[in-house]
């Protein structure tokens, strides 16, 4: 009885992460996506940070959940993204997409972001005037995921959606 009383004390106590994972699996390896995404803290100006594996090629993604990231009029296909932690400050250019609430991420951008979460420090992301911190919290088990698709032991049954047309 004490250890089940235990149990859900320490059930009760837990935090959810801000990472969240999905996996669409298939037979194929190369046509499986899994995606990683750490939550916006402020639905006004927080930033959604999205780790996409399709294949073997990871992509990282910024979303605003209201308004849209802010256009260059010098160059409206792209904007400047700061990412700062103390390993130091980096500017990437982000390739911003149609409507400007989505951000795609260079692949140098993408590698400073995991290396530095990697090595457990917290990461500050600035678009215009949008900020997000990512705590590197479970990181590590969650990326492992990303990189190597969900545990075997869980259940990869197919599930086949059908509908009728009249």
């Amino acid at each position: 009885m004490l250890a089940l009383l235990t149990g859900a004390f320490l059930l009760g106590c837990s935090t959810s992460s801000p990472w969240k994972e999905v996996a669409i699996l298939n037979d194929d390896p190369d046509y499986e996506l899994v995606k990683l995404t750490y939550s916006a803290d402020n639905l006004f100006n927080g930033i959604e940070l999205e780790l996409t594996r399709y294949g073997n090629a990871i992509r990282g993604y910024l979303n605003a959940n209201r308004y849209s990231f802010p256009m260059n009029e010098k160059d409206p296909q792209h904007i400047g993204v700061a990412i700062s932690s103390e390993r130091g400050n980096q500017r990437f250019l982000a390739e911003r997409f149609e409507g400007g609430q989505r951000l795609r991420l260079p692949e140098q951008a993408v590698t400073h972001l995991i290396e530095t979460l990697m090595e457990n420090f917290a990461v500050t992301i600035r678009c215009g005037y949008f900020k997000q911190m990512l705590l590197p919290d479970q990181f590590h088990r969650h990326y492992q995921t990303l990189v190597m698709g969900p545990p075997s032991f869980l259940s990869k049954e197919r599930v086949n959606i059908e509908w009728a047309t009249k």
